[in-house]
C-alpha cells in the first residue's frame, strides 16, 4: 500500500514548462514523480530504453510480503545508485530516500560541509501533474485489471477488491490518491520554488500530450546522441 502522509490544499501550480529541447545532452539521471496511476513507470521504463540506463521502481524494493514496509528499503536504493554511476531512472515518490533520488541542495541546503561520499542526484525531476480525474481513472482501470487478473506483484503481493471498494485510504489505493491528490502536489510544487537555480532541471508535465512529447524529446536527444558516437568511431577509422 502507498506511504502515508499528511497534507493539506494545494497552492497554485507553476505556468506550463516551455518544450524540452535538450540542445546540449539529454538527461541521464532522473526522477518521475506524481500520484499513483500517472503513469509513472510506463514513462520510466521507456526513458530507461531509449537512454539504455537501468530504470528503478521504488515500490519494488519498499513493499514486502503482505505489503510491510521493508527495513532494507533506504540501502537498497542507495545500492542500485551506486551500481549506476553513469546514470538511472527511478520513479516513485518516497521521502525515505529523497536524500539519495534529489540532489543535495534540494534536500540539505544548510549543509556547509558536503559528505564527499555522497552520491549525485537526479539531474532531472519529471513532475507528472495530470489532471486528477484522468489519473483516478488511470488508477481504477490499473486496479480493476490487477484484482481481476490477480496481477502478482513484488514480493507475492496481489491487490484486492479492497483496494478499489474501500474508502480507507490506508486499505484503498484509489481513496489515499483521492485524499492526497492535492497535498502531494503542494509538496513537489514547494520542492520545485525551494531548489530553483540549484542546476536542476524540472519538468512538469500537465496532459498526456506533453508525457508523450517529453518521451519523445528524449528519445530524439538520445537517438542523435547514438548517432554522433557513431559517425566519431567511423572518423576515428578511416
Amino acid at each position: 500500500m502507498p506511504e502515508p502522509t499528511a497534507g493539506d490544499a494545494a497552492p497554485a501550480t507553476p505556468p506550463p514548462p516551455p518544450p524540452p529541447t535538450f540542445a546540449q545532452a539529454p538527461p541521464r539521471r532522473i526522477n518521475i514523480t506524481g500520484p499513483a496511476g500517472s503513469g509513472k513507470s510506463t514513462l520510466a521504463a521507456r526513458l530507461a530504453a531509449a537512454l539504455s540506463l537501468p530504470h528503478l521502481e521504488l515500490d519494488s524494493v519498499f513493499h514486502g510480503p503482505g505489503w510491510t514496509p521493508r527495513a532494507e528499503f533506504v540501502a537498497d536504493v542507495e545500492a542500485f545508485l551506486r551500481a549506476s554511476p553513469g546514470g538511472w531512472v527511478v520513479d516513485g515518490n518516497y521521502r525515505k530516500c529523497r536524500g539519495l533520488v534529489w540532489a543535495r541542495p534540494y534536500t540539505s541546503p544548510a549543509v556547509a560541509d558536503p559528505d564527499p561520499d555522497a552520491l549525485p542526484g537526479a539531474d532531472t525531476i519529471v513532475v507528472l501533474d495530470l489532471p486528477k480525474r484522468t489519473v483516478l481513472a488511470s488508477l481504477f482501470l490499473r486496479t480493476m485489471s490487477r484484482v481481476v487478473y490477480r496481477t502478482p506483484l513484488w514480493h507475492g503481493n496481489t491487490e484486492t477488491w479492497a483496494n478499489v471498494l474501500s474508502t480507507d485510504p490506508k486499505v484503498s489505493v484509489m481513496a489515499y490518491c483521492y485524499s492526497e491528490f492535492e497535498a502531494h502536489r503542494r509538496r513537489l510544487v514547494e520542492a520545485e520554488a525551494a531548489g530553483q537555480g540549484a542546476g536542476v532541471r524540472w519538468v512538469r508535465l500537465r496532459s498526456r500530450a506533453e508525457v508523450e512529447a517529453f518521451a519523445r524529446a528524449v528519445e530524439g536527444a538520445a537517438g542523435e546522441g547514438a548517432a554522433g558516437k557513431e559517425g566519431a568511431g567511423d572518423g576515428a577509422s578511416a
